[in-house]
């Protein structure tokens, strides 16, 4: 039965079904969008339904209640929504219009969202259809979604990136970006800017009919497989053009990278990308992590840095599906979307007493949320699923320990 949706949601799914109706070669109507609501949880509505003739489940964020953010009930919900696309093969579109992860649900948000990561990678994986439908803002854990659909579609109003322009601007002290200033915001982060870049497949009005967009994102052809050797190279051009070096690297050097105490850009992710997709079958892997989070600067945001970090939890997963065992050992700080990427895609998450995990860095929670949070506990950590186990500190560190046939 067809339930009443929550406020804010409602004139959202009205406008993302209305179609206006069309007639095929022969003169007949062509088949309308219809849905029904499966369950609504939080700041996230989900549905199934039919597009002319094209049957879809959906999820649809809601920005009136907690900035369309990911909590933990929203995480698993939507965990759930897409193990069943899993099970049947059904395309996934998400409508997103939200600020990312919740900060305000700490470590045990962190371990939801890393668990729906994960659900969504092996979904990208397993080759089931899945599209993205961006409105408004669309930014940190949210872009990371958007960026692991193979077909993407936005509002020419839309703002996305890892990073919002508040954390780039508080960051940089106001060097890389004045918050103030709405245009240059609009150029770095604005929709027609990630269209140009590639990011995204093609804009939409904001006032036009949803159903219309829906229509176009289930009509176009989104790939069987994901293939990973050919986003690398996109993205190494992408790296090229914008100046910075793009070259193969052993796997132990680019977990170096890693390991540094410095947050990684496009450049550090790409790297271990290339390293991983180079791994053969056999190949043991210990990441040594200590990197408080991704780089918030406007040269990697230019970069469109989601979709690197989107790429590197991709080249992770595929190497555990190829038979390479990758664990990854946080033995510093690790947070934010470089975790999420790391986790979810890896076959084991361990932490040493001296590890530190956190939603975001101190510092850009602080800019969020105009506070900081309580500190939280590594056995807070393991309860929440951050992590899988805590191990004991080594004497010496390496940081990446690999079996035979290494690439």
């Amino acid at each position: 039965m067809k339930r009443s949706l929550p406020t804010g949601v409602e004139s959202e799914l009205t406008s993302l079904t209305r179609t206006v109706p069309e007639t095929d070669s022969s003169g007949a109507a062509l088949p309308e969008a219809s849905t029904n609501e499966i369950a609504s949880v939080g700041a996230i509505t989900l549905i199934e339904g039919t597009c002319r003739g094209h049957e879809f489940r959906g999820a649809l964020s809601n920005r009136a209640v907690s900035g369309g953010s990911f909590g933990v009930g929203e995480s698993e919900a939507l965990a759930a929504h897409l193990l069943r696309s899993g099970r049947d093969r059904t395309p996934i579109v998400l409508v997103l219009d939200s600020a990312g992860a919740r900060l305000d649900s700490g470590l045990a948000g962190l371990g939801a969202f890393r668990r729906l990561y994960r659900a969504a990678l092996d979904l990208r994986l397993a080759g089931v259809p899945m599209y993205a439908l961006l409105v408004r803002n669309c930014f940190g854990g949210a872009s990371m979604l958007a960026m692991l659909c193979p077909i993407r579609a936005a509002s020419e109003q839309a703002l996305i990136g890892m990073s919002g322009p508040g954390i780039v601007a508080a960051l940089s002290g106001g060097i890389d970006l004045d918050v103030s200033d709405r245009d240059a915001a609009r150029k770095l982060f604005g929709a027609p800017a990630r269209a140009q870049s590639g990011a995204i497949d093609f804009l939409f009005d904001a006032e036009a009919s949803r159903g219309e967009t829906l229509a176009r994102l289930l009509e176009a052809e989104s790939p069987v497989s994901a293939d990973l050797a050919k986003q690398h190279q996109i993205l190494e051009r992408r790296l090229r053009q914008s100046g910075m070096t793009a070259g193969a690297m052993p796997l132990k050097e680019a977990a170096e990278l890693f390991r540094s105490g410095s947050a990684v850009g496009a450049q550090d992710l790409w790297q271990l990308s290339g390293a991983l997709l180079a791994c053969q079958p056999g190949v043991e892997a210990e990441l040594i992590i200590d990197c408080p989070g991704q780089a918030a600067t406007r040269r990697d945001e230019e970069m469109v840095l989601s979709e690197y970090v989107a790429h590197l939890a991709l080249c992770l997963g595929d190497s555990c599906r190829r038979g390479v065992e990758v664990v990854v050992r946080i033995e510093g700080e690790c947070a934010g979307g470089i975790y999420v990427a790391l986790a979810a895609g890896a076959k084991r998450v361990e932490a040493t007493p001296e590890a530190s995990l956190r939603v975001l860095p101190r510092q850009a929670v602080e800019v969020v949320l105009g506070k900081s949070l309580p500190e939280e506990t590594l056995e807070d950590a393991l309860a929440a699923g951050v992590i899988d186990r805590i191990v004991p500190a080594r004497s010496t560190r390496t940081s990446v320990a690999t079996g035979s046939g290494d690439g």
